[in-house]
């Protein structure tokens, strides 16, 4: 680091989310040290196939004491090409507004994807744990190599689970429903299931590796270089009692005698045919272990490359090819064991899950379709719902990705429709796929649940009936606002025509076509007939007697407010309000109140009340009495 920052602070551990397509690999507090800026730098790492777009991250500083200090700040990175185990965010710094900071959390609330689809943070961002190099895992140098022999000479660390990852001993990071390392390809249940225990029997050539001595495990870099250095040295003073008397005329039988075997053994072979030897045999040796374990593909890609490297040396060549065709058989059963695993998540109804593991095996037989399939079959039971249930007000974002929730908000009126066994019947036609519903809608834009059925389909193209599914949901889409409009504007005659004319599925629509008559029967102009004339003007406080009202009916899903009039220039007439389905239009004002309701006989009455009581009352006709 430049000296021109200071580190004050770092993340000890990488921090994950349940769900959450990237991991929060690192994070330090920086103090430049010339203006005295405190900045974050955070760096993010992809951790699933999808390539991610944009991220949106937040921080909050905390003081000495490890208490929140200021608001969050936030963060977009923009503009990304993500794709698995790229990182990001390294070369980027998050002005932080207070030079007080000491330390900071930090957590991502939002991850955007190439297409189009967005995740968003439900979970804490919690630490993972460390894990460990076979190094630190293991107490000497000998049990690592070992570990190696038996599972590679590339692994590093020491294979690790949590509740929803696992990583690799290459050190990639996989999700818990992928049993082979994407990077490595080696076996989780190889690696996991018996964990890091070593073989409990050693060949041949492991007993004379056991015999060797060991530099100490934890020896400093300097010193063990020193130790690596003398031994170099003793081996070219070997070379040198075996070069130098051939370099002055080579050696007489007598001289050869004299010498200690191994020198003599160097004199008369070449040292090149040795090596070629050493590299052969342990060639063999990787491709008799992995004749002992032949779901190992690592051992038999090692063995295939090292007979390689021989070329036409013995029979390097056919044993490479030997090597080559068990590869071709072992991707064959991967393949074979990763489509019947595909198979059984969609049997399940794991349907995203079952997408993203067809699709993973390419053009492996009907891959492609299934992976289709495993959409379509979500998308059909929605779009079956949709038909046979008003969805009005419904809205949703539909996911077709195992690591994004759906989201579904059902407002409190349609909940109440649905009830809960529709409720249960919608929940059902997601399967084991992840989805959330709440009765408010959330801060992401969602879509009418009909058209976003339609972003759900769009991916299939042709697949068998997809196009025409999606042609037909606008059809099915919950067209009464317009009526509820005019309902609302009191504008009833209207409605009325509206929906009679309407020839689709309309919910309740005979109920409704009642409900506009009971308020057309109250709506417009009457005429006094009988009782006090002062008592209609004293709702609205004015103290005059009027022969005249005008009625005007305005009807929601909540109820009925009829609005008094007591001329057509008069618009702040008193209010009154009557539940759906009630005849009777209510104003309470204290103790007093008033009631407004159609007698049998047709006329409109008007009666104040004093705690229940009836103390007065007019009555109105549609024409003079």
């Amino acid at each position: 680091m430049s000296a021109r920052y200071k580190k004050l602070f770092s993340l000890e551990h990488r921090l994950y989310a349940s769900h959450a397509p990237v991991l929060i690999e690192s994070g330090a507090l920086l103090l430049e040290q010339e203006s005295g800026t405190l900045l974050c730098q955070l760096c993010f790492r992809s951790i699933q196939d999808r390539p991610v777009k944009a991220i949106r991250a937040v921080v909050q500083m905390l003081d000495a004491q490890g208490l929140p200090l200021g608001k969050l700040v936030e963060h977009r990175y923009q503009e990304l090409d993500l794709q698995r185990e790229d990182i990001c965010g390294r070369d980027i710094a998050i002005v932080l507004p207070s030079s007080e900071a000491a330390s900071f959390t930090a957590k991502i609330l939002q991850v955007s994807f190439a297409d189009g689809e967005v995740w968003a943070e439900k979970a804490p961002w919690e630490p993972l744990p460390e894990q460990y190099t076979l190094e630190d895992h293991f107490v000497s140098a000998e049990e690592v190599y070992r570990y190696q022999r038996r599972f590679g000479e590339d692994c590093v660390f020491d294979p690790l689970e949590t509740e929803e990852l696992w990583f690799c001993t290459c050190g990639a990071v996989n999700a818990n429903t992928e049993g082979r390392c994407h990077r490595c390809r080696r076996k989780r249940s190889a690696l996991l299931g018996k964990g890091p225990e070593l073989p409990p029997t050693e060949d041949a050539e492991e007993a004379e590796y056991r015999a060797q001595p060991f530099l100490p495990e934890k020896l400093p870099p300097r010193i063990r270089g020193f130790a690596i250095g003398a031994a170099a040295l003793v081996l070219l003073g070997i070379l040198a009692l075996v070069l130098i008397p051939r370099l002055h005329g080579g050696s007489t039988k007598a001289d050869t005698a004299e010498m200690p075997a191994v020198a003599a053994a160097a004199v008369t072979e070449d040292p090149a045919d040795a090596a070629l030897q050493a590299a052969y045999e342990e060639a063999l040796a990787l491709q008799a272990k992995a004749e002992a374990d032949p779901d190992d593909y690592a051992l038999y890609l090692s063995a295939a490359e090292a007979f390689e490297a021989l070329g036409a040396y013995e029979d390097s060549a056919d044993r490479a090819a030997q090597c080559r065709e068990q590869l071709v058989l072992l991707n064959e059963a991967v393949l074979q064991e990763d489509y019947a695993a595909a198979q059984e998540l969609l049997s399940q109804r794991r349907y995203s899950e079952a997408r993203e593991a067809f699709l993973a095996l390419g053009d492996y037989e009907d891959s492609a379709e299934q992976a289709d399939e495993a959409l379509y079959q979500k998308a059909l039971g929605l779009y079956h719902f949709v038909e046979d249930n008003s969805v009005r007000g419904i809205t949703a974002s539909l996911s077709s990705n195992s690591k994004t929730e759906s989201l579904v908000s059902i407002p409190r009126e349609r909940l109440l429709k649905l009830g809960q066994t529709g409720l249960r019947e919608l929940e059902e036609l997601f399967g084991q796929d992840p989805v959330v519903f709440t009765a408010a809608e959330e801060e992401s834009e969602m879509l009418p649940l009909p058209d976003a059925l339609v972003s759900l389909l769009e991916p299939l193209g042709d697949y068998k009936d997809s196009k025409d599914l999606a042609a037909q949901l606008p059809e099915l889409v919950d067209q009464s606002d317009a009526f509820f409009e005019l309902c609302e504007a009191g504008e009833l005659e209207e409605a009325r025509d509206w929906l009679e004319a309407w020839d689709k599925p309309f919910e309740d629509k005979e109920l409704w076509l009642e409900r506009v008559d009971r308020c057309l029967a109250v709506d417009g102009t009457w005429y006094f007939l009988n009782g006090d004339p002062s008592l209609v003007p004293s709702i609205g406080g004015i103290h005059e007697k009027y022969y005249t009202i005008i009625c005007k009916v305005s009807l929601s899903q909540e109820g009925a407010v009829l609005r008094i009039l007591l001329d057509e220039k008069n618009e702040t007439g008193p209010e009154l309000f009557a539940e759906l389905d009630n005849d009777c239009f209510r104003l309470e004002d204290g103790a007093i109140g008033y009631l407004v309701q159609l007698s049998p006989g047709g006329s409109l009455g008007v009666n104040k009340t004093e705690n229940g009581n009836i103390i007065g009352g007019a009555a109105f006709g549609r024409s003079w009495g």
